[in-house]
């Protein structure tokens, strides 16, 4: 997947054209597929500038959580479960990007590994927290745990 250029619409075939559009209820949901995954991702300039500012924000907050995890083109996925209702991933190697695609909810993994990303309808991702936030993280649980046992 490292050579593949992946993308959900194009204007050969799509919004102006109109010969096989992606599905418009679904193009955020591949757009959260494509802009987590391994290959080179292209967005198509229709969605992202004449689709209003509500797609052209969630296009660019997956955007920016695939840059700030540092995901490659070539990035490992580790499928965790592909139901008719849920697809969820872990892509990278540490996993750098969580991705639940669906209606079914889920919640969130919990633990300092991981904060909430970007999210639709249908849709959510998460980021792997830095190493300084983990720390940060532990250090105010830690302070909380010894301000709750001075007050015992």
């Amino acid at each position: 997947p490292k050579h593949a250029v992946t993308f959900i619409d194009n204007h050969d075939t799509g919004s102006s054209q109109n010969h096989w559009p992606f599905p418009g209820d679904k193009v955020l949901i591949g757009y959260a597929y494509i802009l987590t995954h391994p290959g080179i991702p292209c967005i198509f300039w229709d969605h992202i500038m004449d689709w209003g500012d509500e797609h052209r924000r969630r296009i660019t907050e997956l955007l920016k959580a695939r840059r700030d995890s540092g995901i490659p083109v070539d990035a490992p996925v580790r499928i965790e479960c592909a139901e008719q209702d849920l697809y969820l991933a872990e892509i990278g190697s540490p996993p750098g990007l969580r991705v639940a695609l669906g209606p079914r909810h889920i919640g969130d993994p919990g633990g300092s590994y991981w904060k909430a990303g970007p999210a639709g309808n249908c849709w959510r991702v998460w980021v792997h927290r830095a190493e300084r936030e983990q720390n940060a993280d532990e250090a105010a649980r830690a302070a909380e745990v010894a301000r709750k046992a001075e007050e015992l």
